[in-house]
């Protein structure tokens, strides 16, 4: 774990290396943990009457609710936040493609473009394009930390209502967007899938 809070103090482009097993147990246990607690502050603040909701889960049925949740998002997900952290023309054209298709699935899904979905994908253009134009290897460490934060709020629309306390609800999606970020930049891209889909098995299990 020394390695994992060392490397989130200061970000760095870095060689890919052999999966270290433990760690990635270790980070595993971590995060539930970390939601954990997370989750009795919650109750907490519910129980002093400030509006603290749940996420909105659609009507799925079981099996697709399992390949959304469990398969599908952390694909769609690393390819938005995760791919680009290494710059490449093959990382740019799936990121391009994510881009177009998570666009044109909230129109087929609502009939237009709500708001602040296109707010969101509009903000996450701009920053990759951002990302395409300037030197990474100078600005590598605010990429990654705006990265971690922009999964983080994306995870907002996950919410009936977007208030004042909402943000504090994405803090499990910032902490698991760190993780995700140091796994793929230390043992590459699809561990960080494979994280991610352990990670939201569960609750698509539960359904």
């Amino acid at each position: 774990m020394k390695d994992f809070f060392a490397y989130i103090k200061n970000p760095t482009l870095c060689e890919e290396s052999s999966i270290n097993w433990k760690l990635f147990r270790n980070l595993y246990l971590w995060y539930f943990l970390y939601v954990a607690c997370l989750s009795i502050c919650f109750f907490i603040l519910q129980k002093l009457g400030l509006p603290i909701e749940k996420p909105v889960r659609d009507n799925f049925t079981y099996w697709m609710g399992i390949f959304i949740v469990a398969i599908k998002a952390p694909i769609v997900e690393e390819i938005f936040f995760r791919l680009p952290l290494k710059k490449s023309n093959t990382n740019t054209l799936f990121l391009i493609g994510a881009l177009v298709i998570y666009a044109f699935s909230i129109y087929y899904k609502h009939g237009k473009f709500e708001p602040f979905n296109f707010f969101v994908v509009s903000f996450i253009i701009l920053y990759f394009i951002t990302i395409l134009f300037q030197k990474i290897e100078i600005k590598f460490k605010y990429f990654f930390y705006v990265s971690c934060l922009i999964f983080a709020l994306l995870h907002m629309t996950n919410f009936s209502e977007i208030n004042y306390i909402t943000p504090l609800l994405v803090l499990p999606q910032l902490g698991l967007g760190l993780i995700l970020g140091f796994i793929r930049m230390r043992y590459g891209f699809f561990y960080g899938i494979l994280f991610h889909a352990l990670v939201n098995l569960p609750s698509a299990l539960v359904g």
